[in-house]
Parts: structure tokens; C-alpha cells; sequence
């Protein structure tokens, strides 16, 4: 490649950070033009092709991705970021010996880059290598400490000890960098949850007459709120992430949206609410017996509260666990041991799966519990 002047250094430079801007942005059409005017310009640009590869995978063309980032690769020899998210398009597609390699080989250039130490950290934790993981986690926390993903799923390394609960830092980290995103991507996974607590909404509460206080539970973007809102006097959403909860906002069916801990709302609203829905929060909620207790007591006489969880057999060794994705998956035995504990009563679990994971099905299933006392929900 021929030697830039000042001048031409500048303009690249420019393009580029325009072109990145509107691929975080997810302007694709503007990223494409400018990452392809680099192209043209300046034909064999590492960080062009870098870029490029990245905005092939958001497209889903992942084999071009592939073939482009192994390009940047080449154009960038002494620069570790190509090698990395070369791993992350692998790591996707969950070939995880390929995804390794590239993890290793973004590390041979640069032994101190946090996300690949983490990211690699994330393939040892899908092939069972959970002492490796912890090593490599705590690599990456050094780097960035207190980086609530890692320190989550540094957890995860160890399932007989697992955590009461996802931490705020996490669930924010990781919900505000989803939002944008977020109802596409559960789109595509077949996302099941919203449409089951619909249906079990509908079951129990019979026809929708606008008479209950309602609030949703890690509402996020708002995903239930049309079936909730007709049976609904006032919808109160309640997050975490303040990215979720501005998606929430712009669908204009909430009376309120707050951003607080679950379990703190409830018990700053006591016998508030006719019913309660939590779908696919409680994933993030290891020990859920101070959160039935705090749903009943925050639940009207004859109230309801709706939710899912990620199901565990039956004849799994412990009651719940942290997986290596994050996410906690229960009994049912444990389930019904808190929501009775809670003085809740829990109609029998409708297994459905949840959604998919790396093309699998996540087996989960939906509760409905009720606070005793007074008239039921149901017409």
C-alpha cells in the first residue's frame, strides 16, 4: 500500500469515524457507503475491511463476515480488535475451536486485552472448562474491574455457589447495550413468553374491563404491555435499564415506568396490585423466595402474579443454577416451595419453551400463583 500524505490520513481517519458512528447507531446504509468509499479509496484498508466485516455479521451474511475480518486480520497484523471479534462471529456460530483460536491469537498480539481474555473466558465456559474460565474472568477484571457482565459470569464458574441474584450492574450493563436491538433479536429467537402470559392473563382474568392495577416486572421494552393494557386501570412498568425502559416509553401504554430493583418496588407498594406479571426476570433470580414473598405482599386479596422461568429436570442435583450464559434456570419443587413459603398458591406449571438458544430450545414453563383470600381474579 502506498504511503498516506497528512492530508489523506485525515480524510481516512474521518470516514472512518463516521462509518463506525452510523454502524453503532445501526445505520447500516450510511455505514456500508462510507466503509465502501474507504474501499474503493484506499483498496486494501485493514480498518475498512475490519468494519465491514462487522456490519456483513449484523446482516447475517456471516460467511462473508468471516472472510472479511480474516482480511483485516492480514491488512492489521500488529492490532489484536480484528483477531477478537473474529472470534465473537465464530463464537456465534458456536464454532467454538475456531472462535479459541482467534481469541488466542488477538491475545498473542495484545496479552492485556480485557475482551478477549473474557470472550475466551465465555468459550471455556461452553466447553466445560469452568476452572480455565475463572482464570481468564479474573484476567479480564483486573483490566476493568467491577465490570458487572464478567463479574456475573465469574460466578457462573462456580455452580455449586452460585449468587441470590443477577447484580444491578450486570442487568443494566447488559440490557442498556441490548435495547436498541432487543425486540428484533427476541424475534428471531422465537421469543415465546409474552404470547403464554397473554394467554394465562386471559384464562384467569377473564374478559379485559380496564379494572386492575397491573405491574410488569422487568417490563423491558414493553413486549406485553398491548395484551396487559385493556385489562388494565393503571399499567405500572418497573426496570432495571434505563434503555429498556425507553423503548417502554415510546409505545405509550404504560401509566408509569420506574427504574428500580424488583424486589424494592413491591415492597414500596404494599397490596397495590390486582396482578403481577414477570416474564423472563426471574431468569435473573437465583433464590426466589424473597421475591414471592415480596409479590404476595404486595398483591391485593385474590391477586394474581403471572410469570416464567427456565425449568431444571426434575432429577437435576440442585434445586436451581447459574448457567454458563448467565441466566438461572429452576426446579419446579423450588418454585412451589417459595411461592408456599409466601402463603401464595401455585396452579400447576405449563411446561412451553421459551425461546431459542444457539438454534436449541430453552425448556421453561409458566406459573400462576394467587394470594388467598377474598374473590379470585377469574370471572
Amino acid at each position: 500500500m502506498r504511503r498516506l500524505s497528512a492530508q489523506e490520513r485525515l480524510q481516512q481517519r474521518r470516514l472512518l469515524e463516521r462509518s463506525v458512528a452510523a454502524l453503532k447507531a445501526g445505520d447500516h446504509a450510511a455505514a456500508e457507503a462510507g466503509l465502501q468509499a474507504m474501499r474503493l479509496r484506499w483498496p486494501g484498508q485493514g480498518d475498512a475491511m475490519h468494519f465491514l466485516g462487522l456490519l456483513r455479521h449484523r446482516q447475517g451474511r456471516s460467511d462473508e463476515a468471516l472472510a472479511m475480518l480474516r482480511q483485516a486480520t492480514e491488512a492489521l497484523p500488529r492490532e489484536a480488535a480484528p483477531w477478537n471479534n473474529l472470534g465473537n462471529v465464530h463464537a456465534a456460530l458456536q464454532q467454538w475451536s475456531e472462535a479459541e483460536r482467534a481469541y488466542r491469537a488477538s491475545l498473542a498480539v495484545q496479552p492485556d486485552f480485557a475482551d478477549a481474555l473474557a470472550n475466551l473466558a465465555n468459550v471455556c465456559m461452553r466447553q466445560g472448562r469452568h476452572e480455565e474460565a475463572e482464570t481468564l474472568y479474573r484476567q479480564a477484571l483486573v483490566q476493568v474491574p467491577g465490570h458487572g457482565l464478567w463479574q456475573h459470569l465469574l460466578a457462573a464458574c462456580r455452580p455449586a455457589a452460585p449468587p441470590a441474584r443477577a447484580s444491578d450492574a450486570y442487568l443494566q450493563q447488559v440490557f442498556d447495550a441490548a435495547a436498541p436491538s432487543f425486540d428484533k433479536h427476541l424475534g428471531s429467537l422465537q421469543y415465546q413468553a409474552p404470547q403464554r402470559v397473554a394467554e394465562a392473563v386471559a384464562r384467569h382474568c377473564g374478559s379485559p374491563g380496564g379494572t386492575l392495577d397491573i405491574a410488569d416486572l422487568g417490563c423491558g421494552t414493553g413486549l406485553c404491555a398491548s395484551a396487559l393494557r385493556p385489562y388494565a386501570r393503571q399499567l405500572h412498568g418497573c426496570d432495571l435499564s434505563a434503555g429498556m425502559l425507553a423503548q417502554s416509553r415510546r409505545r405509550g401504554l404504560y401509566d408509569t415506568l420506574v427504574q428500580q430493583e424488583l424486589g424494592a418496588f413491591l415492597d414500596a407498594r404494599p397490596q397495590a396490585f390486582d396482578l403481577l406479571v414477570c416474564a423472563d426476570t426471574l431468569i435473573y433470580i437465583g433464590d426466589l423466595g424473597p421475591m414471592m414473598a415480596a409479590a404476595a405482599r404486595a398483591l391485593r386479596p385474590g391477586g394474581g402474579f403471572v410469570f416464567t422461568i427456565e425449568s431444571l429436570p426434575d432429577d437435576a442435583q440442585q434445586p436451581l443454577r447459574l448457567q454458563p450464559h448467565g441466566r438461572f434456570a429452576h426446579q419446579a419443587d423450588h418454585v412451589r416451595a417459595a411461592c408456599d413459603a409466601a402463603g401464595l398458591r401455585l396452579a400447576a406449571p405449563e411446561p412451553f419453551d421459551l425461546r431459542l438458544e444457539a438454534g436449541t430450545a430453552v425448556p421453561g414453563w409458566l406459573g400462576w400463583a394467587e394470594a388467598p383470600s377474598g374473590t379470585p381474579l377469574a370471572a
